[in-house]
């Protein structure tokens, strides 16, 4: 009885587990080139034979623990009427994180122009063993004809030349770095390809700030070598002050040579006056004693 009553238990518990697992993120390329059109809903692939497909799921665990997640693609009859399919086999998702991975096709080069029918799988794993469908992604894979060399101009045979290398470059770039580690290169390109435009776009900011800066530095420069040549050619306080108090010495020192020689003039002149006076008393006193002993006699 218990037995059957924890089996109840785990059925129940399973829905409630599995809704931890969300599907975060859906996007497509064709070679390489991001297809707007696909998302977590579905959406249509525009191909040629011989293209690429990329597929890049990212998943969302919102459980306190870790979870295991597979993804299972599959293109229907396109392979001469065969299926073509592709799988991630079970990995880990820690509690609160995302993971993100990718699933890659490539579309025979003998496949019909038709309508294709494209199945998205994802699968939660727990700890018991059970595997759990948690979602289910249907897209369409539209083969168009190809256009033959002889029916095409020759500007587009060198627009599409051109195109190609430019798209062998930047997958040159892209993958550098990734050569040794080539099981993750292919759920990682499409992360890469994005965060290479964003760092771009942020070094080209940052490149253009920098050189305002420096502009600006130089500027600052300039100004500050005007302000200490100025600062260089004018009077320190102390050298005014010095410069004030040689002046007013140099004044004092004259009126007190002015004032010597008005004292010394006076004085000179005072000293002449009392000379004179002294003189002509001594004079009169000559003359009275000359004319008192003259009429004395007489």
């Amino acid at each position: 009885m218990k037995k059957y009553i924890g089996i109840v238990l785990l059925l129940l518990m399973l829905p409630a587990v599995a809704a931890n697992l969300k599907v975060k993120d859906i996007r497509g390329y064709v070679n390489n080139e991001r297809t707007l059109d696909i998302n977590e809903a579905g959406g249509d692939f525009d191909v040629n034979p011989g293209n690429s497909i990329d597929l890049i799921i990212r998943l969302q665990n919102n459980a306190n623990i870790t979870i295991q997640a597979k993804l299972i693609g599959t293109i229907q009859n396109i392979d001469s009427n065969a299926d073509i399919t592709k799988t991630q086999d079970f990995f880990d998702i820690s509690a609160g994180n995302d993971q993100s991975k990718t699933l890659s096709f490539i579309v025979p080069s003998n496949a019909r122009a038709d309508e294709f029918e494209m199945e998205l799988r994802i699968i939660n794993k727990f700890s018991n063993g059970t595997e759990v469908t948690i979602s289910v992604v249907d897209y369409n894979v539209i083969v168009d004809k190809l256009i033959k060399a002889d029916e095409s101009s020759i500007n587009d045979v060198l627009s599409n030349l051109s195109s190609s290398c430019n798209k062998i470059v930047d997958t040159t770039n892209t993958c550098f770095g990734y050569i040794g580690a080539a099981n993750n290169c292919t759920s990682e390109l499409s992360t890469v390809k994005e965060e290479r435009g964003s760092y771009k776009q942020q070094s080209e900011e940052y490149s253009k700030t920098l050189e305002s800066i420096k502009a600006e530095n130089a500027e600052l420069e300039r100004q500050k070598i005007n302000l200490d040549n100025q600062v260089e050619e004018m009077v320190t306080k102390v050298q005014c002050n010095n410069q004030t108090s040689v002046a007013i010495e140099a004044v004092r020192e004259n009126n007190d040579d002015k004032f010597n020689q008005t004292l010394l003039f006076v004085g000179g002149g005072a000293l002449i006056y009392w000379y004179y006076n002294k003189r002509k008393k001594d004079k009169s006193s000559v003359v009275n004693a000359y004319e008192s002993d003259y009429y004395n006699k007489n």
